[in-house]
């Protein structure tokens, strides 16, 4: 494997827990590791990948790769020593086996359990393991399941994102990771968790859509502790060489950040199944079986992107018939979203799930954003993001007590700015406010004590009370948003009456 990359693929039976010493189980690790990434395997490129790992001195050192490479001369035979290894293996799994058995045995243990048991753990002749029987009481006292996206995307399992190539389902993907490693509450209109993801890009670059996400989301800030992986390149998921890549790198990041991720996309389908018939249902079947293993040992949500049939609308139309490939895909996954078209709107419709209502679908447009990076031309570079649709972005909920004490504070940081102002209008103009609303918080704001008037009531002039630093202009809240509920009057006959009113307080 050392001297030929190509030799690689004749040993994708092979398993690092084949090879009997923990050396070679980690040099086998790295070389499938640097072939998938490089196609090369070379001592160089595989000595970095151990350092990297921090286990090149436990392996000996550059020294002993070198010495393997001079111990042989060709590559021919190279399944056949496979094999060996294969059979080393299992010969070492039965002695080990069967002294557990004895062991057992010797220390009173039922023989025909200790049978049974020996049987299963090398599939011989082995009925059915006993499986687990629950009553209908305790399976409905089960916990109701976790979502990742409420309604969309469950906290584990497997889902489908399927779409056209101009559905934007690439996109719909990097908005879920980037909101979720950031602490946004929304996406589109429906809940979302804060996780970490890793992110296999097999299809475009990433680097300017991320920068035009961060220019449409200047105040968002990794959560702490928080991480995305992108990974350029998809493994090849039909062989365990491609299966056992894509855990070792999921372990890499467990081990780096301290945390597994909770969301890993695989973009897309094809290319991890590439060199495969998709409609093989035998080979997705045992793609999605190995995703779902993956997805059982760390706890996280896999999604795929996938493509529609030709000629497909996507949704609404399309439903999950739409999707590409056999019909295994869909079968298996707990979630199928279709992203396409309904008329002139962007849509994301729930085509299938298996724990939750379908629900309404979700309407989404695809906006272009500049990112702030100059390009060789003098232009400044543009690149798609997904938003609402308008008319559909949700508003948070707001605690109105809440929502009066943060415009109070920005009627007070305005005319601290300010310094002082004989007119309220030119405050709430500074505070960046609804006219009547920004009375209200000026009128509140001077009842309480936070803003002194002096001198008579037509010439009076406000200042906030002394005492600290006054804090900035606070963002907008959701009340400087909303309509006058009563008619703007003229500036100074509005403002007199204003002054009579608060001469009486």
């Amino acid at each position: 494997m050392l001297l030929y990359p190509e030799a690689v693929s004749d040993v994708q039976f092979l398993r690092a827990s084949d090879f009997f010493l923990r050396c070679n189980q980690l040099i086998y690790e790295a070389i499938v590791a640097v072939h998938a990434k490089a196609r090369r395997s070379d001592p160089i490129l595989v000595g970095d990948e151990l350092e990297r790992r921090g286990v090149l001195r436990e392996v000996g050192g550059r020294d002993v790769l070198l010495d393997l490479l001079d111990s042989v001369v060709t590559a021919s035979g190279i399944a056949h020593h496979g094999q060996i290894v294969i059979e080393k293996a299992r010969a070492r799994r039965f002695i080990g086996a069967a002294l557990e058995a004895a062991q057992r045995v010797q220390e009173g243990e039922d023989v025909d359990r200790v049978e049974a048991g020996l049987r299963q753990h090398l599939g011989v002749d082995t009925l059915p393991p006993a499986r687990r029987v629950r009553g209908v009481l305790d399976v409905a006292a089960e916990s109701p399941v976790l979502w990742l996206v409420d309604g969309l995307l469950p906290r584990q399992g497997i889902a489908v994102l399927a779409g056209a190539p101009a559905a934007g389902k690439s996109l719909i993907a990097l908005d879920i990771v980037m909101r979720a490693a950031h602490g946004l509450e929304q996406f589109l209109t429906r809940g979302i968790r804060s996780i970490s993801s890793i992110y296999f890009v097999g299809e475009g670059r990433f680097g300017a859509r991320i920068r035009a996400w961060r220019a449409a989301q200047p105040g968002a800030r990794l959560v702490c502790g928080h991480f995305i992986d992108i990974v350029d390149g998809v493994p090849d998921l039909t062989g365990p060489v491609g299966v056992g890549e894509l855990r070792g790198m999921v372990e890499d990041a467990k081990r780096r950040h301290g945390h597994a991720p909770g969301l890993v996309v695989v973009d897309t389908l094809a290319i991890a199944t590439a060199g495969s018939d998709e409609n093989d249902a035998g080979a997705v079947g045992a793609v999605v079986a190995a995703l779902h293993a993956l997805a059982r040992d760390f706890d996280f949500l896999v999604l795929v992107l996938h493509h529609v049939r030709k000629g497909q609308p996507g949704a609404p139309r399309g439903g999950s018939d739409a999707v590409r490939g056999s019909g295994a895909l869909v079968g298996a996954a707990d979630v199928v979203l279709v992203a396409g078209q309904d008329g002139e709107a962007n849509v994301l419709r729930v085509e299938k799930a298996r724990d939750a209502e379908r629900g309404p679908p979700l309407r989404y447009e695809v906006r272009g954003v500049e990112t702030g990076l100059m390009l060789d031309d003098g232009r400044t570079e543009v690149a798609p993001i997904v938003v609402p649709a308008a008319g559909d972005a949700v508003e948070e909920a707001v605690d109105p007590e809440a929502e009066e004490v943060a415009e109070e504070k920005r009627i007070v940081a305005a005319l601290g700015e300010l310094g002082s102002a004989t007119r309220i209008d030119a405050v709430v103009r500074k505070a960046g406010m609804k006219t009547n609303t920004g009375r209200d918080a000026f009128d509140r704001a001077l009842a309480k004590g936070r803003i002194r008037s002096d001198g008579p009531s037509r010439k009076r002039t406000y200042r906030p009370v002394e005492g600290g630093h006054t804090p900035p202009i606070p963002p907008l809240g959701r009340g400087a948003l909303e309509a006058p509920t009563r008619s703007d009057a003229p500036e100074d006959g509005g403002e007199e009456g204003r002054e009579g009113a608060l001469g009486a307080q």
